[in-house]
């Protein structure tokens, strides 16, 4: 009787570990975010028409954060761009983009991207000859590194409209938790079928 007692004790917690794995793996591990801008952005090497655009980490292990930014469907890439940290006081609640100052007429430019939840962003780091030009117009001199990643498949459209942006901040996650559910009711099924061990005596 208390090998059974054992048994569901453990079945149970088994059906929790479960449970709990698959809400912690909720979130794709490459931070992926689709925003939706109604004007023309720059970013660093390019600069992009409106549209939706998902941007994710290529790789999420590595100290290096390097940003892809691609289609939204995620077919084709636009952009590989180097960051650097960029904290802030508070977590941010939305997935949330950071603009410079850009002259009237002039796409936007990105400067900072932020996913849910956390306080350290994703600073873009623009070639010098680009941040010289964002300096000029903005009065703010951007951090540069000697060379950045070229775009994979850069756009050149840029059409001279008002910096204003819109943004989508919702990011677009995959759940887990159906599967997690089919595990937890397999658990269920397997610990009510199990019997008590009968001897005679």
């Amino acid at each position: 009787m208390e090998s059974l007692k054992d048994f569901r004790r453990a079945c149970g917690v088994g059906a929790a570990a479960v449970l709990v794995a698959a809400v912690a793996h909720a979130q794709p591990s490459d931070k992926r975010t689709s925003f939706t801008f109604s004007r023309p952005i720059t970013l660093p090497g390019v600069t992009l028409p409106a549209g939706k655009y998902i941007f994710r980490l290529t790789d999420d292990q590595t100290s290096r954060k390097v940003i892809q930014v691609v289609s939204s469907d995620g077919t084709k890439p636009y952009a590989m761009l180097l960051t650097i940290p960029n904290e802030r006081r508070d977590p941010a609640k939305d997935a949330e983009v950071a603009f410079l100052e850009t002259a009237s007429r002039t796409p936007s430019a990105v400067r900072a991207w932020w996913y849910p939840g956390e306080r350290t962003g994703y600073e873009f780091i623009y070639p010098r000859a680009q941040a010289r030009q964002l300096a000029q117009t903005t009065g703010e001199l951007q951090r540069t590194a000697p060379q950045v990643a070229p775009p994979s498949s850069p756009s050149q459209n840029s059409v001279p409209n008002p910096p204003r942006v819109a943004r989508n901040t919702l990011p677009q996650t995959a759940s887990q938790l159906p599967l997690a559910g089919l595990i937890g009711m397999l658990s269920l099924v397997a610990f009510s079928s199990v019997r008590p061990w009968r001897t005679d005596r």
